[in-house]
């Protein structure tokens, strides 16, 4: 089962969004209810993400942006970076990868993610962030993440037992903007005990008149009785799936745990997919 929320521009907060049920409930997500009814629990549930002034450009830059790998054959590798408790698990431009000791990042999903304003010209990323500006080359159509996340005053470490690239917050820095992942992870604060291990994930092909794609993640350490939840962003609409998806006055939602594998779908043509696994 998913759940979305409609974007629409804040009059309060000049740079940011909201993802609201207030907003009419895209045909097929709550089959049998009434949009009054779906949007009755919903209201309760409100995110916010931070869509800049640039998303326009940043959306138009994609034009210059080298052409993203295709998505119509599967996808296999590692869980290389957390933003937070939430593992990056999927995005329309590519995985994010390593190279050199480096993890690679692909610019659109990042900069959406980070909430910075980008731009990509030729080979090069002009990024805008709280704590200044930077043009970084493109390799490959990817850009280093270290770089970018200073900009937004977050800290990057690697963890050694979830190998991935772990960002955090920065405490001493209190003027950052909220991003998206930061505004989800507000959303789950206490929802059940993040998992932080090590994530090996593969990504269906994407099938002509399918929606959505197949995303199964499994770990050397197992997954049994994992609950997880997935983010994904499509155009203006954050979409949630699994544990976590609100249930609304007439059904309630349940959705199993994990077994050998967490086993979800997401949107075939999402700008970036976030992973919520917990106990």
């Amino acid at each position: 089962m998913h759940t979305t929320r409609h974007l629409q521009n804040s009059p309060r907060y000049s740079q940011w969004v909201c993802f609201s049920s207030i907003y009419p409930v895209k045909a097929g997500i709550y089959s049998g209810l009434t949009p009054t009814l779906a949007r009755g629990r919903m209201q309760k549930v409100l995110f916010l993400l931070s869509l800049l002034p640039a998303f326009g450009a940043l959306n138009g830059a994609a034009q210059g942006a080298p052409t993203p790998a295709s998505q119509t054959v599967s996808a296999n590798g590692s869980v290389l970076v957390r933003l937070g408790d939430l593992a990056w698990v999927a995005a329309r431009e590519g995985l994010p990868r390593s190279s050199g000791g480096r993890i690679m990042v692909p610019p659109l999903a990042a900069c959406d993610l980070l909430g910075l304003q980008c731009q990509v010209r030729g080979n090069n990323l002009d990024a805008t962030g709280p704590l200044g500006k930077l043009s970084v080359a493109l390799h490959q159509g990817f850009t280093q993440l270290r770089p970018l996340s200073l900009i937004t005053g977050a800290n990057v470490q690697y963890d050694p037992q979830s190998g991935a690239a772990v960002l955090s917050p920065n405490p001493s820095y209190t003027g950052v903007a909220k991003a998206p992942w930061l505004s989800i992870l507000h959303d789950i604060k206490g929802k059940g005990q993040p998992i932080d291990q090590a994530l090996r994930l593969q990504l269906g092909p994407i099938t002509e008149g399918q929606p959505t794609r197949r995303l199964s993640l499994t770990s050397p350490q197992g997954l049994q009785g994992v609950r997880p939840t997935l983010f994904s962003k499509t155009g203006n609409v954050l979409n949630i799936a699994g544990h976590l998806t609100p249930s609304t006055q007439d059904v309630k939602h349940v959705y199993r745990t994990c077994q050998a594998a967490c086993t979800l779908n997401i949107p075939r043509g999402a700008l970036w997919t976030l992973a919520y696994l917990s106990k």
